[in-house]
């Protein structure tokens, strides 16, 4: 109920409104939903399964058309090319046949910007470093995601792993490659 609020779509797209052009439908589909996505995501720690787009998106829409799944899967295969913020990625999954889980994920939670925002989270956790387990905690992102965000992180040189004797993992700012 806490993230409903204020997420009502005041002037959906609809297909009518389009003109009845496909391609001109999916479009500004893809533009509402990069409107409409950044909120639920951050609550949801960037990344957030197709599936709870398409429900919360069209529970959004309220009385209107709903927007059909391969309607909704087009526009978001769009977000990317159209720089809007947002982009479908898949995510290794056991649960999904192929092995691969569609989700919408932030683009500030990809790349340099992915890179910056776990290097000021590993630097702010002073001598303790950072865990996938310490990512996750209030937020709604899964902890393989937290796991394959830091492995990113560290194969670009910014943040470097200890393996405790143990089995815990944590990350830590790589001095030597970020003040050398």
């Amino acid at each position: 109920a806490k993230l409903m609020e204020g997420l009502g779509i005041a002037s959906p797209v609809t297909k009518g409104a389009a003109g009845g052009n496909q391609n001109t439908y999916q479009t500004q589909l893809a533009r509402q939903l990069a409107e409409f996505l950044p909120k639920p995501l951050e609550y949801h720690g960037g990344v957030m399964t197709l599936v709870d787009v398409y429900c919360l998106y069209n529970r959004a829409r309220s009385s209107t058309e709903l927007v059909a799944p391969d309607d909704l899967v087009a526009a978001c295969k769009l977000c990317e090319s159209l720089r809007l913020g947002v982009r479908l990625t898949t995510l290794s999954s056991s649960s999904a046949k192929d092995g691969r889980l569609p989700v919408m994920e932030l683009d500030s939670f990809r790349g340099a910007a992915r890179d910056r925002r776990l290097l000021k989270a590993a630097e702010d956790a002073g001598g303790a470093g950072i865990a996938a387990e310490d990512m996750v905690r209030g937020t709604y992102l899964p902890v393989g995601r937290a796991v394959e965000l830091l492995k990113a992180s560290e194969a670009a040189g910014v943040l470097c792993r200890d393996e405790a004797p143990g089995g815990a993992v944590r990350f830590f700012p790589n001095w030597f490659a970020t003040r050398f």
